[in-house]
């Protein structure tokens, strides 16, 4: 069961941020992947939840727990998007 707390747009899907009661935790779920969807009357209270927190280290829409660092090499000339940007 869950707890519905967000429904986001990213990247032309949607992905709902929820709390998970089989792992008792908030998690991301992308929508197109449910496979059923049932309404039940029992009615919730929201934790104490931050969602700017909780996607304070994250790739797009997958969260995670620690910065991500990576480096990368470019051959020949540097596209005009990267001209003078500091990595």
């Amino acid at each position: 069961m869950l707890d519905p707390y967000y429904l986001i747009p990213r990247d032309h899907r949607f992905y709902l941020i929820a709390y998970c009661h089989e792992k008792k935790g908030v998690r991301t779920f992308r929508l197109s992947r449910f496979l059923e969807l049932k309404q039940t009357e029992e009615a919730f209270t929201k934790q104490d939840f931050n969602l700017k927190e909780y996607f304070q280290h994250t790739w797009s829409i997958i969260q995670g727990t620690d910065k991500i660092h990576f480096n990368f090499q470019t051959r020949g000339l540097t596209p005009p998007s990267l001209d003078g940007i500091r990595f």
